[in-house]
């Protein structure tokens, strides 16, 4: 008898206050990972966006060389006020032209044959809030000026060349589209990707946070070639 009370004493429940421990601790932890979690999805789709921005770029690259007429990108809306607290802003186009140079008229992916522009859903790559497929927390960044053929666009020949004249690119030979992360911004850090395309076509990522992705594909000298840039057209 005196074993079975000894043995039945050492068995005791859970107190409450070892309860509410336990409670608080998983509280605890459970607002740190959503804060990390809050803080690293607008991140993730910041890359996100710049990366399929950046495939675009190939992709016209791409069919502008296998079917021998231009394609370009051309920018549509950047975030106006990227220190604010609105939501993010961001789209543009990929488009074929009629010709593999001075293109007169631009459709709008899928192509349509009779230039109609019935369906425009392929090319039309729009990343603002509220949107199909936003990007919450995601912005463009307004761009330097960018003269393109009509403005605001990034246009491939079929060798594979940027045609933009040379004013579009900067110092170091690219032109940049700079894809920010919204709410690191309203906490005073920055977080943004730049996508640079070269006057060779070469694409390359960049973010302030992170080593560049991707080779070097252009130089200044490079993207200074003038054969008929500077009216906006190469062969």
């Amino acid at each position: 008898m005196p074993l079975e009370r000894v043995g039945m004493s050492s068995r005791r429940g859970v107190t409450l206050l070892e309860i509410a421990i336990v409670v608080a601790i998983i509280g605890i932890l459970a607002a740190i990972a959503g804060t990390m979690v809050t803080q690293t999805m607008p991140s993730w789709r910041t890359r996100r966006a710049a990366r399929e921005f950046s495939a675009s770029l190939n992709q016209c690259r791409q069919l502008a060389v296998a079917q021998g007429v231009e394609y370009r990108i051309r920018m549509a809306n950047a975030d106006t006020d990227l220190d604010g607290s609105g939501p993010g802003v961001g789209k543009y186009f990929i488009e074929r032209g009629n010709s593999g140079v001075n293109s007169t008229s631009w459709d709008i992916l899928p192509w349509d044959a009779d230039g109609s522009d019935a369906n425009v859903g392929e090319g039309t790559i729009e990343i603002s809030e509220g949107t199909p497929n936003g990007l919450r927390g995601v912005s463009i960044k307004e761009w330097a000026p960018i003269a393109g053929v009509d403005g605001d666009d990034l246009v491939f020949s079929p060798r594979g060349w940027l045609v933009n004249p040379v004013s579009d690119f900067n110092a170091e030979g690219y032109v940049e589209i700079t894809f920010a992360n919204k709410p690191a911004r309203l906490r005073g850090e920055t977080d943004e990707w730049t996508v640079m395309v070269s006057r060779g076509g070469l694409v390359r990522l960049e973010s302030n946070r992170q080593a560049p992705v991707g080779g070097p594909s252009g130089t200044p000298s490079a993207s200074g070639w003038t054969s008929s840039a500077a009216t906006g057209h190469n062969p």
